[in-house]
């Protein structure tokens, strides 16, 4: 794609949020790291959180990005958990730890167009009342890197809000945010497979404004896993939760939270894996149309 600018903006900071855990997959992580430091804007800091033990090939790459930050003079910082403590716990830590004004969510595994930050800290910088941004993504098989959809959510607050009502709307990988509005609302919380959708609305309801460019900024990967993690009785009991909460805090009327019950119930614990898998395709994802 030829030669790209590299930015530092004056008197402005970002940091890259990644957590790692020991079933996180070494050239995946590599992968995601690479492309998260080899950016058109390049971040101050690079915080890993290891949540629980790791095997030796993680614990190399882990020196390889260190390497890494120390040659393009980004601070690395690295929080270690003695055992596993999930998601949630390991981004509010992680959330801690940073010191930017702009946090911006990486996973372990997925790929980053190398002008994500850019973009992002762009659109944050010239619209200061927005809190939080994320963006839409690619999702591609794990191992081929083949596109299987697009995951595609609404662009404007209140087209976003809106879309909270019913399900999570925003790419969780995608996301970047205001440090300070995050532990304004208190940071991330454990919250079983929800922490990112628990957050998203405390934000909202604490006023926050929100944003996703209709950028496809992120090739997110997805394994014969995905669907399984999506269902099941304990999934279905967290997504109860975020549904009593939006109903506690008067985002949603009694008929929608009846509706939206049922329909998770149905989803997540009567279907089976096949035909959840089927239906997420069909109702949430759109096809990649090849240029």
């Amino acid at each position: 794609m030829g030669k790209f600018r590299v930015k530092r903006y004056t008197g402005l900071s970002v940091s890259i949020l990644m957590c790692l855990y020991e079933n996180d997959i070494p050239s995946f992580f590599s992968v995601a790291y690479k492309t998260a430091l080899n950016q058109t804007l390049i971040p101050t800091e690079f915080v890993l959180v290891v949540d629980g033990p790791i095997n030796n090939s993680l614990a190399i790459e882990i020196k390889h990005l260190q390497q890494h930050c120390n040659k393009i003079n980004v601070i690395f910082n690295r929080i270690n958990f003695e055992v596993n403590k999930g998601h949630g716990e390991a981004r509010r830590v992680g959330v801690l730890n940073c010191t930017s004004k702009y946090v911006a969510i990486f996973d372990a595994d997925d790929i980053y167009d190398r002008k994500r930050l850019e973009l992002q800290v762009g659109f944050l910088e010239a619209n200061p009342e927005v809190a939080i941004i994320g963006s839409q993504i690619i999702e591609v098989d794990s191992q081929t890197l083949e596109p299987l959809g697009r995951r595609v959510l609404p662009v404007e607050h209140d087209d976003i809000i809106n879309t909270m009502k019913v399900k999570c709307p925003l790419n969780q990988m995608t996301v970047m945010f205001v440090r300070n509005a995050v532990l304004n609302v208190g940071n991330y919380q454990s919250f079983f497979h929800n922490e990112d959708y628990y957050l998203w609305i405390r934000l909202a309801i604490n006023g926050y404004q929100f944003h996703n460019l209709d950028l496809d900024l992120v090739k997110a990967r997805v394994n014969p896993l995905f669907y399984r993690r999506r269902g099941g009785v304990e999934y279905f009991l967290s997504e109860l939760k975020i549904q009593k909460f939006l109903l506690k805090t008067k985002l949603i009327p009694l008929a929608l939270f009846v509706f939206n019950v049922c329909v998770r119930f149905i989803l997540q614990v009567i279907l089976s894996e096949k035909i959840r898998s089927k239906l997420f395709k069909l109702l949430f994802r759109k096809k990649v149309v090849r240029v």
